[in-house]
């Protein structure tokens, strides 16, 4: 079925789809979404099943489009007065994000000193920041 010639009611399966465009010059045949099964194994994120085998094209899109638009969570969080003293042993800092942070900005009166301080997770709650060489009073934590 090559998709310039595609003119009639049945292109690929059951139903009236009509290609009315051509299509790139890479692209030899054009198929309904409605038309392509996926049949690999169920796609789960944790426990939630996303995609299942045997979904359509079509639903599989719109289940990953409702799914990243229904789960999509930025947590963030502004810690002020942190009080961590340029050379100071580590700090540990619990948030509240609830879960592993994505990441971590440090601040000296809103000057961003993030690239000169150390890191490190400890739990899903918790952080040390250490061998900063400047003062930090504001930490912003997004999760």
């Amino acid at each position: 079925m090559a998709c310039s010639t595609c003119k009639t009611s049945n292109c690929g399966c059951s139903g009236t789809y009509v290609v009315s465009a051509t299509c790139p010059p890479t692209c030899s045949e054009v198929f309904n979404a409605q038309c392509i099964v996926y049949t690999g194994v169920d796609i789960l994120c944790g426990t939630d099943t996303v995609i299942s085998r045997n979904d359509y094209l079509d639903t599989v899109i719109t289940k990953l489009a409702n799914y990243i638009c229904d789960n999509k969570v930025v947590t963030t969080e502004r810690k002020t007065g942190v009080g961590y003293s340029a050379g100071a042993s580590a700090a540990t800092i619990t948030h509240g994000v609830g879960e592993t942070y994505v990441a971590v900005k440090a601040f000296n009166s809103l000057v961003d000193v993030t690239p000169t301080t150390t890191i490190t997770l400890v739990n899903k709650a918790q952080f040390t920041i250490a061998n900063s060489s400047h003062n930090i009073t504001d930490l912003v934590i997004l999760g």
